[in-house]
């Protein structure tokens, strides 16, 4: 019983470690696009009907639950931390 508590503990430790390190990389990601969009581009502007993707930035997006990996609280904790950052 008390290796079963162990274990469990150590899946959430790392599944908040886990957490972070994606929190960090969305805001990091974040702080790029916003960066991007205050920079004037150095290329010039193309047409509308060519999708080569210069200048575009991916906004972070939340990564879906997935129950059999993720627990509900630590799922929701970096639910409400995408929120606030957005």
């Amino acid at each position: 019983m008390r290796i079963e508590e162990l274990k469990l503990a150590k899946e959430r430790e790392l599944e908040e470690v886990r957490h972070a390190h994606e929190m960090e990389k969305m805001h990091t990601e974040f702080k790029f696009s916003e960066a991007a969009k205050q920079t004037p581009s150095i290329y010039p502007k193309k047409a509308a009907s060519d999708n080569s993707g210069v200048g575009f930035i991916k906004a972070p997006k939340m990564p879906y639950f997935d129950e059999d990996k993720d627990f509900m609280d630590t799922y929701l904790k970096r639910f409400e931390k995408f929120a606030v950052s957005h």
